[in-house]
């Protein structure tokens, strides 16, 4: 069973010429072009809590899935999410959400992903909205860019009992400018424009290259990327393609 929306009011009526207008006309684009029901459909059986057998209603599923694609589009975090659907109103209304609608957690953010990486489902779901933007022209051909960046996980609590702990065991740490984390890092390759075309997801400490020749893979245009992302045979391999090579060069010792 899934919960319902209370449905817009005078105050949303009021509101609604408010917030980020480029990113509300992006999320409008978005919205009319992704087949957001088809997508959920191999999803809705993972849920079995009907209102027969009680518990909470589930956020729907569409709506799950459209807050997964945010969170890729924008870079956000489960926890950043979170706070985000309660105080962006173009996010809010891309969600359905009025202003008296409760909003979604964190926890329930994190198990959704769970669910869908469980059941094998992630990939490809990303390759059918990616296919949707590109039939469409929302995602630009001329070329790549490729960045990680660190999604943080809970570091857990032990037990009352102190048998057990809450920390999530397939994190791992890594430092940046000084600072530790504990998390994973996600991969993604972008268009110039900004739109996410590919993305792997791995732990904290695998170092931001790793996975640079599986995102550039098809590439004819260009690929651009920080200094992080430079080496020799990588440059040539590209080069003898005719593909730009954008990659910043590390400067000398």
């Amino acid at each position: 069973m899934e919960r319902k929306s209370k449905g817009l009011t005078l105050v949303d009526g009021l509101l609604v010429d408010l917030g980020g207008k480029r990113t509300a006309r992006l999320l409008g684009q978005l919205d009319a072009i992704i087949p957001w029901e088809s997508l959920a459909a191999p999803i809705r059986p993972l849920y079995d809590n009907t209102s027969a057998k009680g518990g909470r209603p589930n956020v729907p599923v569409v709506m799950m899935l459209q807050i997964m694609f945010i969170q890729r589009w924008f870079g956000l975090n489960d926890e950043l999410m979170e706070e985000a659907i309660d105080d962006r109103m173009s996010f809010r209304r891309f969600l359905g959400l009025s202003m008296h609608d409760p909003g979604v957690d964190h926890s329930t953010i994190a198990l959704f992903r769970k669910r869908l990486h469980e059941a094998g489902l992630v990939s490809e779901l990303f390759d059918q909205v990616n296919a949707h933007l590109l039939e469409q022209g929302l995602i630009l051909r001329e070329g790549i860019a490729v960045d990680a960046t660190i999604i943080e996980a809970p570091k857990g609590r032990t037990t009352k009992d102190g048998l057990g702990n809450s920390k999530d065991k397939a994190a791992t740490y890594t430092k940046k400018h000084g600072r530790t984390y504990h998390g994973y890092k996600a991969h993604i390759a972008t268009d110039t424009r900004g739109m996410i075309k590919d993305y792997v997801f791995d732990t904290a400490k695998v170092h931001d290259s790793k996975h640079m020749d599986q995102l550039i893979e098809g590439e004819s245009a260009a690929v651009y990327g920080d200094s992080a992302y430079m080496d020799k045979k990588r440059k040539k391999r590209l080069e003898k393609k005719g593909v730009h090579c954008g990659i910043i060069e590390r400067s000398p010792r």
